[in-house]
């Protein structure tokens, strides 16, 4: 949550809008294999609409 929170708050300050067009996950560590949570890896990326 802290990392959407952190981006909502620098697409507002940055005038890009109120909310992103499509955010994606990329989950590059397995939770089924990597047990130690500190490890997981996850990629969030958050689309705008072009000016």
């Amino acid at each position: 949550m802290p990392a959407y929170q952190s981006m909502s708050s620098y697409v507002k300050s940055n005038n890009m809008g109120d909310e992103p067009e499509l955010v994606i996950e990329e989950y590059m560590s397995d939770s089924t294999m990597e047990k130690d949570a500190a490890k997981w890896q996850t990629n969030i990326i958050f689309f705008e609409k072009a000016k």
